[in-house]
């Protein structure tokens, strides 16, 4: 059932318009060890196309999203991935915003298949 909740979440949560059949593959890592050295909550590859990149408000600094940003675009350009989700999961919506938004904006390097959500904390849960 993981991969079912993986999937509502993908397409509920994050907009994923992809079609039915890349569901079919999801490989789901748990506390994944970037090369930049910072942990991600969950690492999410769906149908060898959509990286979803899942970390706590809690694990990072702000400074740290440029480094996750970095470690994921050079998997998704290497591996052709096709788009790169980092989801930041957080109790205070609002706040987390206001700390992580204008950081990825000001990014030169992100591009139309890059994305960031701030996500409640209870909905990956």
């Amino acid at each position: 059932m993981e991969k079912e909740r993986i999937k509502n979440f993908a397409i509920d949560i994050l907009g994923c318009g992809c079609d039915n059949s890349v569901f079919a593959r999801i490989d789901h890592r748990k506390n994944f060890y970037l090369p930049s050295g910072i942990t991600l909550t969950s690492r999410v590859l769906i149908g060898d196309r959509l990286l979803i990149y899942i970390v706590d408000e809690e694990d990072i600094s702000s400074g740290d999203l440029r480094a996750i940003f970095l470690d994921g675009l050079q998997e998704r350009d290497s591996l052709n991935y096709n788009r790169l989700r980092v989801v930041i999961l957080t109790d205070n919506i609002i706040n987390c915003e206001n700390r992580f938004r204008r950081i990825y904006e000001d990014f030169d390097f992100k591009d139309e298949k890059t994305h960031l959500h701030i996500v409640e904390r209870t909905l990956w849960n």
